[in-house]
């Protein structure tokens, strides 16, 4: 099974759902079934941002679930509002799949563009019990909602069908999670 680069989850359509590892030093990442992120509250000009739940200050594996969700949820905030910020902030400086889906995210909005559609979406998480602080390896199965990517000008310049793939998602501890890795495993 080779690793494919996470090239923006769908955006600009690449996103088919095949992911690796972000950063040098970093494992493989797995998901799992557990609490969620805060509810971002809706607000009358877009959505608002993720909130970090409060079991994501857990180092233990039930915090590394709610990370791993607040993580999913700022990438697909990023996705409709094309603010990377709380992105970047919840990711290793060497997750590079994590900067790369950022740059694409980022050079879309700038060019006037936009992206229509659904973001990723968990249906499962499930902790490697091998790996122990500050390590996290998570099985994630996720969605991906079908999106358009628009350019700004108001074409479409691509679409991806919704998509369905197991990975393993990969946080650390350092004072606080970060995101470091996402690999596809269901080739």
């Amino acid at each position: 099974m080779a690793l494919q680069r996470l090239t923006t989850l769908a955006l600009v359509g690449a996103l088919a759902l095949g992911v690796s590892a972000c950063g040098d030093d970093s494992p493989s990442p797995a998901p799992s079934t557990s609490s969620a992120a805060a509810s971002p509250t809706p607000s009358a000009t877009g959505p608002a941002a993720p909130v970090l739940p409060e079991l994501a200050a857990r180092n233990d594996a039930v915090g590394a679930k709610a990370f791993l969700r607040y993580w999913v949820s700022s990438v697909s905030y990023a996705m409709k509002t094309g603010d990377t910020t709380g992105l970047l902030r919840a990711s290793t400086k060497e997750c590079k799949s994590c900067a790369k889906i950022a740059s694409e995210i980022d050079s879309i909005y700038a060019g006037g563009g936009h992206l229509e559609g659904g973001g990723w979406r968990i249906v499962a998480i499930e902790p490697d019990p091998r790996l122990k602080p500050p390590l996290y390896r998570l099985a994630v199965r996720l969605v991906q909602a079908s999106q358009r990517v628009v350019d700004g000008s108001g074409a479409v310049t691509s679409r991806r069908a919704q998509e369905e793939a197991l990975f393993f998602a990969g946080v650390r501890w350092e004072a606080g999670f970060r995101f470091f890795g996402l690999e596809r495993i269901d080739d």
